[in-house]
């Protein structure tokens, strides 16, 4: 029975002895040896290699992931799982290619992916679970792609078990490899997918691991170390102090495995094997990887790193392809202006003051983030949270919607009115405190719902004075008066423009809890007719981005971070690229508003602070366009039991604009949006200054770029291809279309009623007042409300203080930026100010 067995075991090695010379390993003969007394088991064994299948499908090698500022050169961070370069065999010299042969694998150019004598070793050996015979440099490649493919725990420790079925499986893939590549491919695929310990994977970081070198510049002794390292990254790790003396000894013994090759002289390993080892550093390498470690020659660049991954995130690209698919990132970022923007605003301002400055920019012709710039630190830093240190955040402050813009929303009613056909000229009659007539009174039945101003207004005002003085009761009747406070249009036209927080959530000011409809829905449906003095938590980044759309005739590019991804070979990677979106502005109505806007720099509520700028840099050629905004701070009251305008502000904004930037700076607590704005050594009770003050910031982050290209801004009677608009003002409907058809535009209805001096079913406003043939102009339709009369005695007309106008206020929530970040009040006292 025993010969029996004996006999099958010898007739499979047999077999097996045929399949490999069939696969080219070695003539039957040599194998003959070892098949002399075989027994069962390795019957057994030699069945299972027979009947073993190579499955393995090779993927894209892990590799690091590169993000650059757009020049492309300046590294911002990198990202990987495994820090890994891939570089051609032509960069890997001889001496590191013998040096691991030489060592590993000796007959690597002779067999066939199977070194025979070390794998029927192992066949014939006790069936112990042990291995014996070392695998050859393929059957080493098979276990590295084998675990670093590996998803679970489970199949990693499969891919590393020693025992022979493993040894088995890499055999016959090993087989299959060599007959599908080429001896030079394979070295070339281990000596990049190799670790070499340090977190050093493949040799080309390895190389700039250990000596800062590219594997080209590589001596023999540093050579050797590497090829050595590859058995035992850590045991022969020559960073860690207790291992020199190992290091260097598997250093040596790679060197004489040269010389007994006859790769090097003995002469020459003698030699070499005096040289002392020399690293790079004298400290470990750590993991450098992701936006903690951004280059910190770019200043803050954190947050704009953090911004990247998000949005390519949200775009397309998973976090596995960031991490190991080996990618150029060309991001937008201007590093030269990030870093003289930062120095500015940190020479000028502390870190240390709860009240942040926000200030992120951008191109309005492409929407690329040029800068975000921040008085804070970017650090993850537990260690300051635990010692309560406002310097340092990695909070997404830049395109959170947190603190409410103020004024800044005027922006929006402006754009509304203006498309609708009212003229700059427009006036409204309002007073120093205004109770809005059509906007919905209170459940008691009462009408106590106000606004008012900050400073001195006449009390008519026309539309381009009111929104450069920015007059709160003007606003506000521009929504009562005009709109009927059908706020739909003046809401759609923030939508429209980018500001996606209105999408969000409303919560009530008073319980804080959801009402099941979102912001934009609430203002609408309630006619919350303080929507225009920007109550809404506002994304510094989309503030930029919407009013960029007036600096780029009409046209929104939405922000984006990225000039190009390119894979590995430098082929484009795809992801969903953000498209700029044409028409949201009639060109007439975005050039009116930037000339209404570039008063607020000379006339207007930004005034004094632009006499040096435009000083220094002339007014002709450098026309900034701005608007400011202040949000009101809020106490609970706990009679009320709610939250309250607590006559101070908490948060200020400038929006500066210029063909080549466009910037929302603003200045809050992110922890504490609706607390009392404190600026230790500045103004300390919350009413000293307001949105012009976060503009001096501004023009010292930016104004030295800005100003080094003159610039003038269009003006509308200069459309290409315009024609004065015929005014229908007072027509009928049906004649209205017709004159305006015949005049070679398209009639488009305004979407509500519009209130004017205009009977009922009677144009009361109609533009734009210049475009080419073929755009769409609007009517609007009376109501058949007339407008507020003027006093017959108006009020001398003051000029507003400076800075001090009437920017939205009213409630804001408890502690900004948490669950009440999306943050509407409904139409209750509100005591408005500036800016």
């Amino acid at each position: 029975m025993v010969a029996s067995r004996a006999s099958h075991a010898t007739f499979t090695l047999i077999k097996l002895i045929g399949v490999l010379t069939v696969a080219g390993v070695l003539a039957s003969g040599f194998l003959l040896p070892y098949v002399i007394g075989a027994g069962i088991a390795t019957r057994n064994e030699a069945d299972k290699f027979l009947n073993t299948e190579c499955t393995l499908k090779e993927t894209p090698i892990q590799q690091k992931t590169t993000i650059y500022a757009s020049d492309g050169q300046t590294i911002l961070a990198r990202l990987f799982d495994q820090n890994r370069q891939v570089i051609p065999l032509s960069q890997i010299p001889n001496t590191v290619r013998r040096a691991l042969i030489d060592t590993e694998d000796r007959r690597f150019y002779s067999h066939h992916g199977v070194d025979v004598r070390g794998m029927l070793r192992a066949l014939l050996s006790e069936t112990d679970g042990t291995t014996q015979g070392a695998s050859t440099l393929t059957q080493q490649y098979v276990k590295q792609v084998r675990f670093y493919q590996a998803t679970t725990d489970a199949e990693r420790a499969d891919a590393v078990k020693q025992d022979l079925n493993r040894k088995i499986y890499e055999a016959k893939c090993a087989l299959m490899l060599e007959k599908k590549y080429t001896k030079d491919e394979i070295l070339e695929k281990y000596l990049n997918i190799a670790f070499f310990g340090e977190h050093s994977y493949g040799i080309a970081v390895a190389a700039r691991t250990y000596f800062n070198k590219t594997p080209r510049r590589l001596t023999v002794p540093e050579a050797a170390l590497l090829a050595g390292l590859v058995r035992s990254p850590t045991e022969y790790d020559p960073f860690q102090r207790n291992n020199l003396k190992v290091a260097r000894d598997r250093r040596d013994q790679v060197i004489d495995n040269m010389a007994a090759v006859g790769d090097i002289t003995q002469a020459q390993a003698e030699a070499y094997k005096k040289t002392p080892i020399k690293l790079a550093t004298h400290t470990t390498n750590p993991a450098l990887q992701g936006c903690v470690y951004y280059d910190k020659s770019i200043l803050n660049g954190g947050f704009f790193c953090d911004y990247v991954i998000d949005w390519l995130e949200s775009h397309g690209l998973t976090e596995t392809v960031l991490r190991t698919g080996g990618l150029k990132i060309i991001t937008s970022l201007n590093a030269k202006l990030q870093n003289y923007g930062q120095k500015a605003i940190w020479k000028k301002y502390s870190a240390k003051n709860a009240a942040t400055i926000i200030s992120p920019s951008i191109d309005p012709k492409t929407g690329h983030v040029l800068t975000m710039i921040t008085s804070k630190y970017y650090d993850y830093g537990l260690q300051h949270l635990k010692s309560k240190d406002h310097r340092f955040t990695v909070a997404p402050i830049f395109t959170n919607a947190t603190a409410g813009a103020g004024s800044t929303y005027k922006y929006f009613s402006l754009l509304a009115a203006l498309t609708a056909g009212v003229k700059p000229n427009q006036t409204i009659t309002t007073g120093a405190k205004y109770y809005p007539r059509n906007c919905p009174q209170n459940n008691d039945g009462t009408r106590d719902a106000y606004t008012m101003n900050a400073g001195n207004y006449p009390a008519t005002m026309p539309l381009d004075a009111a929104t450069y003085a920015s007059s709160n009761t003007y606003f506000v009747g521009l929504e009562d008066q005009i709109f009927n406070c059908d706020l739909r249009t003046i809401v759609a036209t923030a939508q429209k423009l980018g500001i996606r927080s209105l999408n969000g959530p409303y919560y009530d000011p008073d319980t804080g809890k959801k009402n099941g409809l979102t912001i934009a829905q609430t203002v609408t449906q309630q006619h919350i007719f303080n929507f225009t003095l920007g109550q809404t938590g506002s994304s510094p980044l989309e503030e930029s981005s919407a009013y960029g759309v007036i600096a780029n005739d009409g046209t929104l590019c939405p922000p984006n971070p990225i000039i190009s991804v390119t894979g590995p070979t430098g082929k484009r990677v795809a992801y969903r690229h953000t498209v700029c979106k044409g028409g949201l502005v009639d060109p007439w109505v975005a050039r009116t508003a930037l000339q209404i806007l570039v008063k607020d720099t000379t006339l207007g509520t930004a005034g004094y602070i632009f006499p040096g700028f435009y000083g220094e840099h002339g007014f002709t050629d450098h026309q900034v366009a701005s608007k400011t905004g202040t949000n009101n701070a809020a106490y609970f009251n706990k009679v009320k039991g709610r939250y309250e305008d607590n006559g101070k502000n908490s948060a200020i904004w400038f929006v500066g604009l210029t063909p080549r930037l466009v910037s929302a700076t603003t200045m809050f607590d992110p922890a504490h949006t609706s607390r009392t704005l404190k600026i230790p050594g500045v103004f300390n009770s919350g009413t000293d200054v307001f949105g012009a003050y976060a503009g001096t910031y501004w023009i010292a982050a930016y104004g030295k770029y800005v100003t080094a290209h003159p610039w003038h801004w269009p003006s509308p009677n200069d459309i290409p291809d315009g024609q004065p608009v015929p005014s229908v003002v007072g027509r009928q409907e049906s004649e209205a279309v017709q004159i305006l058809r015949g005049a070679g535009f398209k009639p488009m209805q305004y979407p509500i009623l519009c209130g004017s001096n205009q009977p009922f079913g009677f144009v009361a406003y109609n533009g734009p007042g210049v475009a080419a043939r073929g755009a769409t102009v609007y009517y609007c339709m009376s109501n058949g409300k007339r407008l507020v009369t003027p006093p017959k005695k108006a009020p001398p007309k003051k000029k507003p203080r400076s800075g001090n106008g009437g920017d939205g206020g009213g409630r804001t929530p408890p502690g900004g930026g948490g669950r009440r970040r999306h943050f509407a009040p409904g139409p209750d006292v509100i005591f408005a100010r500036e800016l």
